[in-house]
């Protein structure tokens, strides 16, 4: 594991702990965590980048605001912060960035003053913020866990099971899209395209046009399709014309269904957050996954992803803490390793593999699935041709690791096995 350390120089600023450190180069992969950085917990809840390409980290204990060089640390303790527990953040088109809490309600923050929407002081139906969205008219909206509500400045309004078709009122995101409808996803009561006034579409399960009643996070793809996470069914975009696009581990080779959070990128690349495999790119053809166990992953376990104005990667863990991701420095380090000491083909493969150009004295070759476990060992493995052949045609379509042996240790390479 590439771990970076900072040394930190504490100084009290505007009631924030604020710290600065050296920016010196850094390598493909990069753990923050709260050893080795300011930052006071491994939780990472949601990532955020502002115009200033600085990354707001909502954790369970606290914001942290990171520069690339400096970090800004708010609590209740040393802040307007009511709540240490931040759920999402989000900037009105005035710039003034917005969190949502776990106990608190909605805080809006102008960088000095930070004002506060409860249950108890406002028309918020709930405490329990997980999403905020911007209209195009500049007002918020909020997916509370009791109801979606929306403010003007002046009047408030509440949609529940009361006055409206939801089936659920636990709203888990909320995104607005370019013809300012709003899109809700629901903790089991399937997703929602809302007008903001009278008309609503719904997709359930219920009704055969979702796969899962729970829709934890929304993107948008250039062409408008809202790509949507569901931790139980993989993901699925839907789009106003074209049939519906699922991938789920009976139908793709996403590599786990349990998906909570998406993001889409300028280049229209995927980034999915997953409970048990890490995270996973998807450039729509291939599912690559980076894990504990195939990279420098702290934690399989991740909660959100973000991409900041240099095309640098952010990732946020349950356990593991924050991860920067250079995938350009990734794709060197891929490519160097693709031609280091052997080469193996055809990749993608159905029946066999080969393994040619090696330079080593091969002792042993091993086989090892997504999940990490063993499905092929070849001892002292016969050449044939110049080549060494390994069976992959019983194999279930998926990406793999390739590990050969040597008396000067061994080595990985991964491909992907199709029918």
């Amino acid at each position: 594991m590439i771990l970076l350390f900072r040394r930190m120089l504490p100084v009290l600023l505007a009631g924030s702990i604020f710290f600065n450190s050296s920016a010196p180069a850094q390598p493909a992969w990069t753990i923050y965590n709260n050893v080795n950085s300011p930052l006071l917990i491994n939780t990472i809840r949601c990532i955020t980048i502002d115009s200033q390409n600085r990354k707001w980290i909502g954790t369970d204990w606290g914001l942290a605001i990171y520069d690339d060089v400096n970090w800004t640390i708010d609590t209740i303790g040393n802040s307007g912060l009511p709540d240490n527990n931040i759920r999402c953040i989000t900037f009105d088109p005035s710039g003034n960035a917005w969190l949502g809490t776990f106990n608190s309600g909605a805080v809006k923050y102008d960088g000095t003053t930070w004002t506060i929407y409860s249950s108890s002081n406002s028309g918020l139906p709930n405490d329990f913020v997980k999403g905020i969205a911007f209209d195009t008219a500049g007002n918020p909206w909020f997916a509370t866990a009791d109801g979606l509500a929306t403010y003007d400045g002046s009047i408030w309004k509440v949609w529940n099971m009361s006055n409206s078709p939801l089936l659920s009122t636990n709203i888990a995101c909320i995104a607005v899209g370019s013809n300012d409808m709003k899109y809700l996803g629901t903790f089991n009561g399937g997703f929602y395209n809302f007008d903001g006034d009278t008309t609503w579409q719904a997709f359930s399960h219920i009704d055969n046009t979702l796969p899962d009643n729970t829709v934890l996070s929304i993107a948008f793809d250039s062409v408008g399709s809202r790509w949507l996470a569901m931790p139980a069914q993989g993901i699925i975009a839907l789009d106003d014309v074209a049939p519906p696009q699922w991938s789920s581990t009976t139908n793709s080779l996403i590599p786990t269904d349990a998906i909570v959070h998406i993001m889409v990128d300028s280049l229209q690349k995927k980034y999915l957050c997953s409970q048990d495999e890490g995270f996973i790119i998807y450039d729509g053809t291939f599912f690559t996954k980076y894990n504990s166990f195939n990279s420098p992953m702290p934690d399989d376990y991740t909660l959100c992803t973000a991409k900041d104005h240099n095309g640098i990667l952010w990732v946020g863990t349950y356990n593991g803490g924050l991860v920067r991701v250079d995938e350009l420095l990734l794709a060197v380090e891929n490519a160097a390793e693709e031609i280091s000491s052997f080469t193996i083909y055809p990749n993608p493969a159905s029946k066999q593999l080969a393994i040619s150009n090696w330079q080593l004295a091969m002792n042993k070759i091993e086989v090892y699935d997504f999940n990490g476990r063993q499905v092929i060992i070849q001892e002292h493995p016969e050449k044939h041709s110049q080549q060494i052949i390994v069976d992959v045609s019983f194999l279930s379509p998926g990406i793999y690791f390739l590990r050969i042996f040597s008396d000067s240790g061994s080595e990985t390479r991964k491909f992907v096995k199709v029918q």
